[in-house]
């Protein structure tokens, strides 16, 4: 049996998804997903 691949995320969101007068004018979502062999240099990236 092939063992499964591990795999990392880091999802962000920004803004408001209300509609008021008083809410931002976005919304935006992002992801980011890698293999655990590349989780170090990754997690520096996120660092930065």
């Amino acid at each position: 049996m092939t063992p499964r691949l591990k795999i990392h995320a880091f999802i962000d969101e920004a803004g408001q998804r209300s509609n008021s007068p008083v809410s931002s004018d976005h919304f935006t979502m992002s992801a980011v997903a890698w293999t655990a062999e590349w989780d170090a240099h990754a997690r520096a990236l996120l660092r930065t």
